[in-house]
């Protein structure tokens, strides 16, 4: 799966640790939350 999205950056510490930890329930909810936020695909 690829996930793209403006807070899912590796620059951001959180998200960072997350993908180094390989933390999909994170990701996944990062991805939801901006979803849920109005985040659209295009």
């Amino acid at each position: 799966m690829i996930i793209i999205g403006e807070k899912i950056n590796g620059v951001i510490p959180p998200v960072k640790k997350a993908i180094e930890e390989r933390d999909v329930e994170f990701i996944r909810n990062r991805a939801i939350q901006q979803a849920e936020a109005g985040a659209r695909l295009y």
